[in-house]
């Protein structure tokens, strides 16, 4: 995910960024981290506001379908999809 990507979703009284690579989304801080010109964000801070949160996504890995997807996606570098 590109930030120029995120200024939509800035709109939002919702949504604000830091400088330090920081989103805030209700409240919540979620970590950016850019590595050769692409934006990653962390999983485990989008969840951690929701009850169980990163018990969602050990859950989320250990389905089949999610491990059968993240297996073509990679294979067809197409992993990541832009905003």
């Amino acid at each position: 995910m590109k930030m120029a990507s995120l200024s939509k979703f800035q709109k939002s009284k919702r949504v604000s960024t830091k400088e330090s690579g920081i989103l805030e989304v209700q409240g919540v801080e979620i970590h950016v981290l850019e590595r050769e010109d692409e934006d990653y964000i962390s999983l485990t801070d989008m969840t951690a506001s929701f009850d169980g949160g990163s018990g969602l996504i050990e859950a989320w890995l250990r389905n089949k379908n999610t491990i059968e997807f993240l297996g073509a996606a990679k294979s067809e570098e197409q992993f990541f999809i832009e905003v």
